[in-house]
């Protein structure tokens, strides 16, 4: 089988465009074929990418009170199960090389895989190479309370939602998530899990529609602010055309020989064709502004 039709079996496309490819379906024979071109696949095709072992997660679900079973052949046979430790590390090391060299990978979502804390630590910091991740969602994975620190203190602003589901989170990693939301304009903030109360939950929903009264009040604001800016100068640039041209009327300058300078008085033009020209072009700006005023009218 070929890279292509490999990625083109084992890929599912969700209606939001998001890639995603299950290692728990994945056979392990094709290990070495999947990431050794998946680097070059990623960085051309995808803006939205999921990483799961979602059919085994499934599976377990299935079948909570069992001490012991076993997976269906697909699962047991699986890049998951039988590369357990080296499909972790081969992801790792994919991500940190994409989020340097993509150039258009929006959203990223990691589930239910079986990367350590310590490996997640090293993915969070190199989040912030990549500049054009708005989203990333995390589920059921060993992310701990600083990870999340680690998280909330790398994360550029341009992130707009980060989802932290099933998570080790406890009401610990509130601090830092509320100072996060109180700097960043971050649309979505959600966490949940067994260790991370209702108490905790309100405060961060609070935190967010704080942050977010407080923007849209800023940017209210500054908006406002740019239109008497913006009138402000237009008429400051109509005062000074009139003080101008009462100046050219009534002055006859000249320039002084030994240095250049500007003087009022009988003599050269410079100071009169450099008033001509300052003239014409608050002239033309006026020009402007009306011809704009009219289209808009």
């Amino acid at each position: 089988m070929s890279a292509t039709a490999l990625f083109n079996k084992y890929a599912t496309i969700d209606t939001d465009g998001t890639v995603c490819f299950d290692f728990s379906e994945i056979p392990a024979k094709y290990y070495n074929l999947f990431f050794e071109n998946f680097p070059s696949y990623a960085l051309e095709n995808i803006s939205r990418l999921c990483l799961n072992c979602e059919k085994r997660r499934e599976y377990e679900a299935e079948h909570p009170d069992e001490k012991s079973f076993h997976y269906p052949k697909e699962i047991d046979q699986s890049i998951a199960n039988k590369v357990n430790k080296e499909y972790t590390e081969a992801i790792s090391e994919f991500l940190i090389a994409f989020f340097q060299k993509t150039k258009k990978l929006k959203a990223l979502t990691l589930s239910s895989l079986d990367l350590d804390h310590d490996c997640l630590i090293e993915i969070i910091k190199e989040i912030p190479k990549c500049k054009t991740l708005e989203s990333l969602v995390l589920v059921d994975l060993s992310l701990q309370d600083d990870g999340v620190k680690e998280l909330c203190a790398t994360t550029r602003q341009h992130m707009k939602k980060i989802e932290l589901i099933e998570c080790d989170v406890t009401d610990e990693s509130i601090k830092y998530i509320k100072k996060y939301v109180e700097l960043n304009q971050v649309d979505t903030f959600q966490v949940t899990g067994n260790n991370f109360s209702e108490a905790s939950s309100v405060q961060l929903r609070q935190a967010i529609e704080e942050a977010k009264s407080r923007d849209s009040f800023f940017n209210n604001n500054s908006s406002e602010g740019s239109d008497f800016d913006e009138e402000a100068i237009k008429k400051e640039n109509k005062k000074l055309l009139e003080r101008i041209r009462a100046i050219r009327e009534i002055v006859n300058p000249f320039e002084y020989s030994n240095n250049g300078v500007f003087v009022v008085g009988p003599g050269a033009k410079a100071f009169t064709n450099y008033l001509l020209t300052l003239q014409k072009k608050l002239e033309v700006c006026g020009e402007n502004e009306d011809s704009e005023e009219e289209s808009e009218d």
